[in-house]
């Protein structure tokens, strides 16, 4: 025998503790593979060959003018009420919108040019509307990928 070789009993059992089954998160926090947790209201998390994976909600547009989103809700909300196209059928008004990029957007249309702005297509014009986030109690808060506000990973436990 050429190379020194353990015992197969004892290379069985290594893996099984300290291989690709154990997720490791900041904290001290382990999980096991398979398991499922959420870091927050928006984002849940599973362990796959050793490796945190995590998906995040996606928020869809608003048609508020001063949309809100609470510490424990994932998407803002409208505290006040949606904006509506109007119902009238003048016929001088245009059925699109274009903004200066040059995109059309159907009367009605909404949609996000960015995480903190929603916008929607009325009589022709463009109505934009921008996310106002709460403010954070943590001295070191979170910006989540693909959300406008800021969190505290400290008060999702909480």
């Amino acid at each position: 025998q050429c190379c020194p070789s353990c015992p197969d009993e004892s290379i069985a059992q290594k893996p099984e503790i300290s291989g690709p089954t154990i997720c490791y998160v900041p904290g001290g926090e382990y999980f096991m593979e398979g398991d499922t947790w959420n870091i927050d209201s928006c984002t849940q998390c599973t362990c796959h060959n050793a490796r945190v994976l995590c998906e995040t909600e996606v928020c869809p547009p608003l048609l508020c003018r001063n949309p809100t989103r609470t510490q424990d809700s994932c998407c803002p909300q409208c505290p006040d009420e949606p904006v509506q196209p109007s119902l009238s059928t003048n016929k001088s008004m245009p059925s699109y919108c274009k903004n200066d990029d040059g995109d059309i957007f159907l009367t009605a249309e909404s949609w996000k040019p960015n995480v903190c702005t929603s916008c929607i297509c009325l009589d022709g014009g463009i109505s934009c509307y921008s996310e106002s986030c709460p403010p954070v109690s943590c001295e070191k808060p979170v910006l989540r990928k693909g959300q406008c506000c800021p969190y505290c990973i400290e008060d999702t436990t909480a």
